[in-house]
């Protein structure tokens, strides 16, 4: 039987979820470290805001795993293959050609993460907003211009000026919570020293983690606020036992407090461009560059993809370790709030096929939209 469940996730201090870049590692002239450094390596590493539909997966079968007979706690190995595949699958998240879905054992699927608000003790769902929100984007009588070699509409978008700033935000219904109240950055410096003592260049980095913020978007300082992720989980094992228990995500383990109740959260947005033949994404999304050329213009961003691939035998999850391998393909999906407009109808059927038949993705979060 399959049961869905909200999982809230709480950050016990700051927090960074990695994305394609890492400091660099090491000054030996190791072929490992030496391609890692010249591939991904960079002095300043900014978190991204919200951890990865892949990280969460990890995180969840690690939960059930770790919390199951199939688990050696002292020795952190799986000691029973077929209950602990029965329960979790075989294997972490992969790009399949096929695009078909991937075998999480108990595990069916996952939603895109999302943000809850804690006020005057009850819980709000915050959802990032479209990014033509402050826009009104009108396709009709639209000149065209040559884009990148491609014939493309220019219309007109009322209320956007270049040289204005628009800061992010998130929406619950119609009331707006800018992005400097949910998030304050927490920013580290530092040198990292060799054995001998010696500072080399390369040694200095900077480090870009979040924190929740504190304070009330009405400026009230005497409100308490309090912020989480969540996500919807479908599973066929009841994961309310999970409740309370401590997790670690991200790319310096940060820790997560779990709260898991049965509350089943609809993922929407508003919309103020309706009349217009318009594809919202709810989440991010993997397209070829095809796909995405079916729409006739586009307010887009993206942001990097990688997944690391582990199996039932992985004890070492550093990303150095030999058990650990890195995606080849570096994926630039386009980012949740990301809007595409169309000419017909056909082609925004064709679009959002093209987003479902990526199953692989839509199972754990990826390539939802409204």
């Amino acid at each position: 039987m399959r049961n869905k469940y909200l999982i809230m996730l709480t950050p016990i201090g700051k927090f960074f979820f990695g994305g394609d870049m890492t400091f660099q590692v090491g000054e030996k002239e190791n072929k490992t470290y030496k391609l890692h450094n010249e591939q991904f390596a960079s002095y300043i590493i900014r978190s991204n805001c919200f951890p990865q539909q892949t990280s969460l997966l990890g995180m969840l079968r690690f939960l059930i795993l770790s919390n199951s007979e199939a688990f050696d706690k002292k020795t952190r190995k799986v000691k029973n293959r077929k209950e602990a595949n029965s329960l979790i699958g075989e294997r972490s998240f992969e790009v399949k050609d096929h695009h078909k879905r991937g075998n999480f054992g108990k595990i069916e699927s996952i939603s895109p993460c999302f943000m809850r608000k804690k006020e005057k003790g009850n819980w709000i769902n915050l959802f990032p907003a479209p990014m033509d929100y402050k826009y009104v984007v009108k396709l009709e009588n639209a000149p065209f211009a040559l884009i990148n070699g491609r014939k493309k509409k220019v219309p007109e978008v009322e209320g956007y000026c270049p040289k204005e700033r628009q800061e992010v935000l998130f929406l619950n219904g119609e009331r707006e919570v800018p992005f400097s109240v949910v998030f304050s950055e927490d920013r580290r410096v530092g040198i990292n020293k060799d054995y001998t003592g010696i500072t080399r260049d390369t040694s200095f980095y900077k480090q870009i983690s979040y924190r929740f913020g504190k304070k009330a978007d009405n400026g009230d300082v005497n409100e308490k606020v309090d912020f989480c992720f969540a996500f919807m989980a479908e599973t066929s094992i009841d994961l309310k036992k999970y409740d309370g228990e401590l997790a670690s995500l991200g790319a310096d383990s940060s820790t997560f407090i779990i709260n898991v109740t049965d509350e089943e959260v609809e993922y929407t947005m508003p919309d103020k461009n309706s009349k217009n033949k318009r594809v919202v994404l709810l989440s991010d999304a993997y397209l070829t560059e095809e796909e995405a050329a079916q729409a006739v213009y586009a307010i887009t961003d993206t942001v990097p993809f990688r997944f690391l691939k582990t199996t039932l035998d992985t004890t070492n999850y550093e990303i150095l370790s030999n058990e650990v391998k890195r995606s080849e393909v570096r994926y630039d999906l386009y980012k949740r709030g990301s809007v595409f407009y169309f000419d017909k109808e056909e082609d925004r059927k064709k679009f959002t096929d093209a987003l479902m038949s990526k199953e692989d993705f839509v199972q754990i979060g990826y390539n939802m939209y409204r």
